[in-house]
């Protein structure tokens, strides 16, 4: 890929290339995704305060899970093509998901199904409910037989990036950039059938409905190492697309919002993903403008992005205990469940993730190649 020169010779601080490993405005826009998706989940969906603005803003919280998925795409997809070739590529690779993902998981699953039993919190799971999380199969039984399964319903989206991490290096390692967009279309076309074919509400968690999100980002990390200019040169289509299809989602999330009308559910991920990929395209070559830019690249939405995955798993679990405790509602409700969220991710970031995070230095990427931060997998 060829590098990008630094945009601050033309007067627009930090444009950073996907090439140079870790770029900070991403952790703002990880950032951004985990809050809205905290508001979805607790402002309240009754009463006055729905339709409020920012009850109407919270609604649109729950595509922070596009985001997510747009994200991973592109972030997974740029470490596999540029350490493809390398020594031990997929050990690697795995290895270093399994170290960021697999210890808060399980970590959260033994603490629901055999500390809380134990200590007369809540009942007992029996086991055949509680399978399909430990082996990451739980959005199946979500979306075709929801009273077979107990446990977080919001780790559905966890499953869906897992099953990607699992298919999407192969890929990646047999086929060429070329052969791999058209692979990326495949995956939109057949998010958009599946659908269709078994549109219900629960479709929202399948996985071969979900998989547009996750190939837009992929399609993104292509384009970006393509070498004809990278992303560089999508501003203007992006500019565009931001401004002409986000205006319309936002009108159609304000007018038609509950109402289930077949055709928006079939597309609206899709589209709800190429938005979010104009955002991504836009924040990385800093064209958002400078006080979104600024806010992206600062320390707060920095920090909350590098706990994003712990804040994610921990949220309903922090707004149940809120409710319990008669905080819920309201802004004040909504700050105190991001702040205790957010402790509870920095306590399990300091105490148990980063202690394995660690043991990545064994399964370095070869060729010396620096690659982009791994991605915080949620929804």
């Amino acid at each position: 890929m060829r590098p990008l020169r630094d945009s601050r010779s033309r007067g627009r601080p930090g444009r950073q290339a996907p090439e140079k490993g870790h770029i900070p405005v991403l952790d703002g826009v990880r950032a951004v995704a985990v809050l809205i998706v905290i508001c979805f989940h607790d402002w309240p969906a009754v009463g006055p305060e729905r339709y409020s603005l920012i009850g109407k803003l919270a609604v649109w919280g729950q595509t922070g899970v596009d985001l997510f998925f747009v994200l991973s795409g592109f972030l997974i997809t740029g470490i596999l093509l540029d350490s493809k070739g390398s020594e031990h590529f997929l050990r690697n690779f795995y290895v270093r998901r399994i170290l960021r993902i697999f210890p808060l998981y399980y970590m959260t699953l033994f603490a629901l199904y055999v500390l809380c039993p134990l200590l007369r919190v809540s009942a007992w799971v029996p086991l055949k409910q509680s399978f399909w999380f430990w082996v990451y199969l739980q959005n199946i039984p979500m979306t075709f037989a929801p009273s077979a399964i107990t446990g977080p319903g919001h780790f559905w989206s966890l499953a869906v990036e897992e099953h990607y991490y699992f298919f999407w290096p192969f890929l990646v390692m047999v086929f060429d950039r070329k052969k791999l967009l058209r692979v990326v279309a495949l995956a939109i076309a057949a998010s958009l059938l599946t659908r269709i074919v078994f549109f219900h509400d629960k479709t929202f968690y399948f996985t071969l409905a979900r998989l547009d999100g996750l190939a837009v980002g992929s399609a993104l990390a292509i384009f970006a190492r393509d070498g004809t200019g990278g992303l560089a040169r999508f501003v203007p289509w992006a500019k565009g697309l931001f401004c002409g299809l986000g205006l319309m989602l936002a009108a159609s999330q304000l007018t038609l919002s509950g109402s289930r009308l077949p055709a928006v559910q079939v597309v609206k991920s899709t589209l709800v993903a190429v938005v979010y990929a104009c955002v991504m395209v836009l924040a990385i070559e800093n064209r958002l403008g400078r006080i979104p830019a600024k806010m992206l690249n600062g320390r707060i939405l920095g920090s909350v992005g590098k706990y994003s995955y712990g804040m994610y798993v921990f949220h309903p679990f922090v707004i149940s205990l809120l409710s319990w405790a008669g905080i819920r509602g309201g802004v004040p409700g909504l700050a105190a469940g991001v702040l205790l969220t957010y402790a509870a991710a920095w306590a399990s970031w300091m105490l148990v993730e980063k202690r394995f995070l660690r043991l990545k230095r064994y399964f370095e990427y070869g060729s010396g190649r620096r690659v982009p931060r791994l991605a915080a997998a949620q929804p």
